[in-house]
């Protein structure tokens, strides 16, 4: 049993460990303008390369991204080590990014003591106009509306998460009649 041995096992002896992890947001339902904060779990990463899904891209560890127009978003984080082993993360949640558009109609003129009734339209489900004794309806899209003297009237409409703000200027106009008797 003293013959020669020409082979050396050594166990766990060589260790390549790539860059792994995962990725967490702050929010997964926005409103369009928004900012969302991007942060990285990982471990044996040198670099970074996130893709926000909507064309823009960053190479921040922990960026923060803001969405600029609605959809529905899957970002990817692909990771880097020091000898070029790369791994890709896509998140298994999407980004969804809303966006509510109101107007609140067309500006108008009225004569003193008139009124007029204005629609909102707009992709909300809940409109509120600023308070004004001068409207019929609060939390109508259609109120009716009575000021005795211009003035400008504020809607938001919300979905309940976004919301979005227009405005409808009244003119009165204060009509003297001249009269001459013959």
């Amino acid at each position: 049993d003293f013959a020669c041995k020409d082979t050396l096992v050594l166990v766990d002896f060589i260790s390549i460990s790539g860059p792994t992890g995962s990725f967490t947001f702050t929010e997964n339902i926005i409103c369009k303008d928004e900012d969302v904060e991007f942060i990285a779990n990982v471990q044996n990463v040198d670099s970074y390369l996130w893709d926000f899904g909507d064309g823009v891209f960053s190479t921040d560890s922990n960026p923060t991204h803001t969405y600029t127009s609605f959809n529905s978003f899957h970002p990817t984080l692909i990771i880097e080590n020091s000898v070029s082993c790369q791994s890709i993360i896509t998140s298994q949640d999407s980004i969804q990014v809303r966006e509510i558009i109101v107007d609140a109609g067309n500006n108008n003129v009225i004569c003193y003591g008139d009124s007029i009734g204005v629609t909102a339209n707009g992709s909300g489900t809940n409109y509120v106009w600023d308070n004004s004794s001068y409207i019929t309806d609060l939390n109508s899209f259609s109120p009716v509306m009575f000021p005795t003297n211009s003035t400008m009237f504020y809607v938001t409409s919300s979905d309940g998460i976004c919301f979005a703000r227009d405005s409808v200027l009244i003119e009165v106009q204060d009509v003297e009649a001249d009269f001459v008797s013959s």
